[in-house]
């Protein structure tokens, strides 16, 4: 398989050692055929179209660079409070993306900064499964929670009570059983990759059964439908000596459980046979991707996708039109688009991919500001001022009937491409007009704004209604599209806002700043009954170039400082009434109205980083994020969940690995004298006394093939269970028992042994004598009768 890059970059011991699957299969990079663009270069805020400086981006690969970045000026971890948004001094934060640095007032974060990176310093070795791998597992006993003091996957488990200080013994494991699991379905898809992973990393073939298999030792059984899991993304693993059982909910909860059981499994560590029960805190996981202002190859994002799969984030956002770019393809208006930009067919297989990984994608198109790139090829849709001029260049005239339908046809365009990938469509609603939304400002600066509104509601209108009119239209559009709509909150019930029009409440709203004190508090979002995804500016902003203040995030600042409930402080100049505090919710209490969180790449600066770059370091942060997304355990410090490692580094996992997966094999029971079962199509190797597949059998004098529907008795008298079987050897007579009532047919034709077994060890018997007993035996078995014969030693 390709290398991917970020696969390549966790894998080293800067980063990540070990945080990738590495088990996409081959993809093929994207090469651009065009130039690339000249696009602005942002050197104040993100909003403002002035003072723009246009440089050429660096399209020629650079050597990897130590990130200049300091830690987010953030709470500390002692200073998050439990509350639903209370008052209190707090650290301030840096300033958001609309906003200049000059504004900013930072303190030194008071946590300790072990490192900025997720490091691991030792050496991975070949195999998990060695001859020197532990039986037992020290200091462990039956009842304990072993995932309260050690991290056993990339991203932990909530709970892993020990049965036993039994070690797993990974050996044990020989199928991988789903009663009607599609090979072709993304489950199936993942439990191929599962096989093979478990393939490299300890020897064992892992054979895949579609029905019914009991009476089998060596099992993981698979049930991807169980109800009494109540989470949908849940699941439970439940480990013995020579079986396993994975329970979920639904098909995704079951690939998180292969997730969890992949990592562990080349994680070198001695782990006890027990029972794991785990489950998101949050529903959404998202990570968002500003591909408007910067072009990331097809291959950049399915390596991402990769890197998401192992760390159990479920949703890539896709933000690809802004004020200075618009790099995805369209058919309809190819006008808007930058000379750099994925294909609608690129796209398709990003989500095809992802789809495959459980990862929904969701398309984002920013209306009606950061239009820039847009509206340069429509300036006819350009809000005008007060002298009937175009002169607001990122914003969309939403009074325009024409502009309106215009953007609509966009949507139509891309909800056809995006298809089914994801319930929402984001639209974005923020950063549109000034930071001033009182009526005096609206008529002077947006007089068209405020005569619409005057004209439809009266005297009473301040403008901010034909805005609202807007998001409501698009929203129902959208809605007629299959999608629910999300937003972003800066723009919408502000202190200063005096609309006489109520927004819709089914639109969804990120929460990402509280940077200026007109701006909407997180209670007040709650109180007006929105969605929320906490979209936090002050620990998940991950800005090129670090622009407009911020820098670049800490992955134990994520890790030691923030989770689910805590959101973007009121501080800076967003404090209310001179005063600072944090806004939070206990993230042990959140309801049905917290859809999630997100962690983001924001392309201001686009030439600041190549996308190789990008990757490295957004790497570490982005596992510190997925992991308090996913749940929190105190218990684990930064430095142990940093630690941590999986295999298969030295193993490349590829298409025809996958392909070499057996699904439902002819494996047939077949009775042993003394009542005994084995399996068809399976050898015995004499040298190694071990049992294997028949895919590679010879019917040797070192391998004693196992063949279909053949029934097998001990001469020996002697009882074995699978997967050991005695040694066919002059010691002991294997032949066919027709008359046996578990006999299995093969069609309706008895199945012969004409098999000469091996002379071995001591014996008086010539070879001959064994060659006519089997014949006899054959001869007998053809009409119905059976022998047994013990040979003497």
């Amino acid at each position: 398989m390709i290398e991917g890059k970020w696969r390549d970059l966790l894998f080293s011991t800067v980063i990540l050692t070990g945080v990738s699957l590495g088990l996409s299969t081959n993809h093929t990079a994207h090469a651009a055929a065009t130039t690339s663009p000249q696009t602005a270069t942002q050197t104040q805020s993100s909003d403002d179209p002035s003072n723009i400086s246009t440089t050429a981006p660096d399209t020629g690969k650079v050597a990897p660079a130590t990130p200049n970045g300091t830690a987010n000026p953030s709470p500390s971890a002692d200073s998050v409070q439990d509350t639903t948004v209370t008052a209190a001094d707090q650290t301030e934060q840096p300033a958001t993306n609309e906003e200049a640095a000059t504004n900013v007032a930072t303190t030194p974060a008071t946590d300790p900064a072990p490192a900025d990176k997720i490091v691991s310093t030792s050496t991975p070795t070949a195999s998990v499964a060695t001859a020197t791998t532990p039986t037992t597992v020290p200091d462990v006993q039956p009842g304990d929670d072993f995932g309260d003091t050690h991290q056993v996957a990339v991203t932990n488990v909530k709970d892993y009570e020990a049965t036993s200080n039994q070690a797993i013994n990974w050996h044990n494991y020989h199928y991988i059983a789903a009663a009607g699991l599609a090979e072709d379905s993304p489950l199936g898809y993942q439990v191929n990759k599962f096989a093979a992973t478990y393939k490299a990393a300890t020897g064992n073939e892992l054979q895949v059964l579609t029905t019914a298999a009991t009476g089998l030792d060596g099992i993981i059984q698979l049930n991807a439908a169980d109800q009494n899991v109540q989470n949908d993304e849940g699941y439970t693993i439940k480990i013995a000596t020579d079986s396993m059982a994975i329970n979920a909910r639904t098909a995704q909860g079951a690939f998180y459980a292969l997730t969890t059981l992949s990592q562990m499994v080349q994680s070198g560590q001695a782990l006890p046979e027990g029972i794991i029960t785990d489950a998101p805190e949050v529903g959404l996981r998202e990570v968002s991707v500003d591909c408007g202002r910067k072009y990331y190859s097809k291959q950049w994002f399915l390596d991402l996708i990769d890197e998401m799969a192992a760390s159990k984030a479920n949703d890539l956002t896709m933000h690809f039109s802004d004020i200075k770019g618009f790099m995805l393809e369209s058919k309809v208006h190819p006008e808007i688009m930058s000379p750099e930009y994925l294909t609608q067919d690129e796209v398709k297989e990003i989500v095809a991919y992802a789809k495959l990984n459980f990862i929904t994608v969701t398309p984002e198109l920013d209306m009606p500001g950061h239009l820039g790139q847009v509206l340069k090829s429509h300036p006819e849709f350009k809000l005008v001022d007060k002298s009937s001029i175009p002169a607001f260049a990122n914003y969309l005239d939403v009074t325009n009937p024409d502009a309106v339908d215009f953007m609509k046809s966009l949507i139509d365009e891309f909800a056809a491409v995006f298809g089914d990938s994801s319930p929402y469509f984001n639209i974005g609603g923020d950063e549109f007009l000034q930071n001033d939304f009182s009526t005096a400002t609206m008529k002077r600066s947006f007089p068209k704004l405020y005569n619409s509104a005057v004209a439809k509601y009266g005297d009473q209108a301040n403008g901010v209604e034909a805005f609202y009119d807007f998001l409501n239209t698009m929203d129902e559009y959208v809605q007629s599209k299959g999608y629910a709509t999300m937003i972003f909150h800066d723009r919408i019930y502000r202190s200063d806002d005096s609309s006489l029009v109520g927004l819709n409440k089914d639109m969804a709203v990120k929460y990402w700043t509280h940077c200026r004190t007109p701006m909407p508090t997180l209670q007040t979002i709650i109180d007006e009954g929105h969605k929320i995804v906490n979209y936090d500016d002050g620990y998940l902003y991950y800005v090129l170039g670090e622009n407009a203040g911020y820098t670049y995030p800490k992955a134990d600042k994520i890790y030691n400082g923030w989770d689910n409930g805590v959101f973007a402080g009121v501080q800076g100049d967003g404090k209310i009434d001179g005063k600072s505090f944090t806004q939070t919710i206990d993230h042990t209490k959140l309801t049905d109205q917290f859809l999630g969180s997100a962690i983001s790449i924001w392309s201001d600066n686009y030439d600041a980083q190549t996308e190789d770059e990008v990757a490295r370091d957004f790497a570490a942060p982005f596992r510190a994020f997925a992991q308090k997304a996913w749940s929190v355990d105190d218990s684990i410090s930064f430095d142990d969940f940093a630690a941590f490692k999986f295999r298969v580094d030295a193993t490349s996992i590829t298409a025809a690995d996958l392909d070499k997966v057996a699904w439902n094999p002819a494996i047939t029971k077949t009775s042993m004298g003394d009542g005994v079962s084995v399996e068809a199509s399976e050898y015995y190797d004499n040298t190694k006394q071990t049992v294997a597949p028949a895919a590679t059998a010879k019917d040797t004098g070192e391998q004693t093939l196992l063949t279909e529907g053949e029934n097998v008795t001990l001469g020996s008298g002697d009882v074995v269970t699978m997967p050991t079987v005695a040694r066919l050897t002059q010691q002991e007579t294997a032949k066919a028992d027709a008359s046996s009532s578990t006999n299995t047919n093969m069609g309706n034709a008895q199945h012969k042994d004409t098999r000469e077994y091996p002379q071995t060890g001591d014996s008086d018997e010539p070879g001959v004598l064994v060659t006519i007993l089997g014949a006899l035996t054959t001869l007998l078995a053809v009409f119905g009768l059976s022998i047994t014969s013990k040979r003497n030693v």
